[in-house]
């Protein structure tokens, strides 16, 4: 029971941590949207993609790590944290001079020399970024949510303020765009570091023997260099083959969809380190049940999301973006079966089978590159919406064969809830929602009683 309200209590921290997120980068989102205008908007996105591409192309899942030998090195977790740590700093500075030097004077070779200054300066954040996430891999190994949660928020909130600022100073662009999101990323990153010591996480000793335990991230390095290339894959076709203000629609479009993915998002990130080292029947168990409270919740929030969305998008981001709508209804779909298709991946990486992850994303990638590529320039943004719904139902396929492969046989009537399930989940978020509210009460009561003292 202790168990069970230590899981439900960290996933409502994580999923409330993750909808204020996804609302204050939505805030941010419109506000470069509107004043950078499409042109601006994919400038600005291409930079902090690459930015994003090249940490996921270089960390060789080194959180993912921590987490899985956290529990198979108990008596030597201090010397394999330090251990990564040295590994992640020679991996984000080999990140940054491919970025410097391949990816800034080939692929965006066009940029003015103020942001061309802001570009690089922006890359040289990868370094902490990459080191950070062994102190968030050793927190989350833990299930201790709280100070990722609260970065997670601080970060995009720090970010918005001062965009904010100096929108209403005149000053809002690409360039200061970046050296915003540059500066909040140091802070984070250093308030990161502070929690690794406070914690002694690096009190151990370097190890050469024990780098091979980033054999079990760079066993699945290569699906996570095709999945953070299939993630984008989208976007960079539409930026190579398209106007500009394709991509700022396709991105508008994203954006809109990204309150609905809060759900599984919160539920992957507290139920891998639960997946982690089981037997196969408990890994089973473990996850039939997350994926059916998964499939519910978001069942039960994407009607009424889809039905919103035709009369939010021209609100929000203005009349321009009414060629949003379509892509965005359509891209409802490609959430849901991702957020379920990442609950089979966290059960077959807990699991210890890593290499799925490579051929997976591998396919998907090739499959959407070659559709889009011959298929963009007629179906413009509503088709690459639809092939990214179609490359979600391939990756969720790939996983399922797999799952049955080594974990347990997953039949297709039990990944349908029955009404029994809506009915039981639909009453425990009652029950949650309930037992909230009386206990907001209680704290209120007391603090009346103290005044009236």
């Amino acid at each position: 029971m202790k168990s069970k309200n230590r899981f439900l209590s960290n996933f409502i921290q994580t999923f409330q941590s993750e909808f204020i997120l996804i609302i204050i980068t939505l805030i941010s989102g419109i506000i470069i949207a509107r004043v950078l205008g499409p042109a601006g908007r994919g400038e600005y996105l291409a930079i902090t993609i690459w930015g994003n591409l090249l940490m996921w192309y270089f960390h060789l899942n080194i959180y993912q790590t921590v987490i899985y030998y956290w529990h198979k090195m108990k008596d030597n977790r201090e010397d394999l944290l330090k251990t990564l740590a040295v590994a992640s700093l020679f991996l984000g500075l080999v990140a940054t001079l491919v970025g410097e030097f391949i990816i800034i004077p080939y692929v965006m070779p066009s940029l003015d020399s103020e942001v061309l200054i802001a570009a690089r300066l922006f890359l040289i954040g990868i370094i902490p970024g990459i080191i950070s996430e062994v102190i968030l891999g050793a927190l989350a190994a833990e299930e201790k949510f709280l100070f990722a949660n609260m970065m997670r928020i601080i970060n995009p909130t720090i970010s918005t303020i001062f965009l904010i600022i100096i929108y209403y100073m005149g000053l809002l662009e690409v360039s200061s765009a970046l050296y915003i999101l540059l500066g909040t990323n140091t802070i984070i990153a250093i308030a990161t570091f502070f929690i690794g010591y406070k914690n002694n996480y690096f009190s151990g000793d370097f190890h050469w023997e024990l780098m091979k335990t980033l054999w079990y991230g760079m066993k699945a390095q290569g699906g996570t260099v095709a999945g953070a290339t299939s993630a984008n894959a989208t976007q960079l076709v539409l930026s190579a083959m398209l106007p500009p203000a394709a991509l700022g629609f396709y991105s508008a479009s994203e954006s809109s969809v990204k309150p609905l993915s809060t759900i599984s998002t919160a539920l992957q990130r507290v139920s891998f380190p639960r997946l982690a080292g089981l037997s196969a029947d408990l890994t089973h168990q473990r996850t039939l049940r997350i994926w059916t409270n998964s499939f519910i919740a978001n069942s039960i929030t994407a009607l009424p999301f889809a039905l919103l969305l035709p009369l939010l998008i021209p609100i929000v981001y203005g009349k321009e973006y009414i060629p949003s709508i379509i892509p965005a209804e359509i891209l409802i779909i490609y959430t849901f079966v991702r957020g379920q298709s990442m609950i089979i991946r966290n059960s077959i990486n807990g699991y210890g089978k890593t290499f799925i992850n490579t051929t997976t994303e591998i396919i998907s990638t090739i499959f959407i590159f070659i559709t889009l590529s011959f298929t963009v320039k007629h179906w413009g943004v509503i088709g690459a919406s639809v092939i990214a719904v179609l490359s979600s139902i391939l990756k969720l396929i790939l996983y399922l064969v797999e799952y049955n492969k080594h974990i347990h046989q997953l039949k297709l009537v039990y990944l349908i809830p029955s009404l029994t399930d809506f009915k039981a989940v639909i009453l425990a978020a009652f029950k949650i929602v309930r037992k909230g509210v009386r206990k907001r009460g209680r704290i209120n009561g007391k603090m009346e009683r103290e005044v009236s003292k």
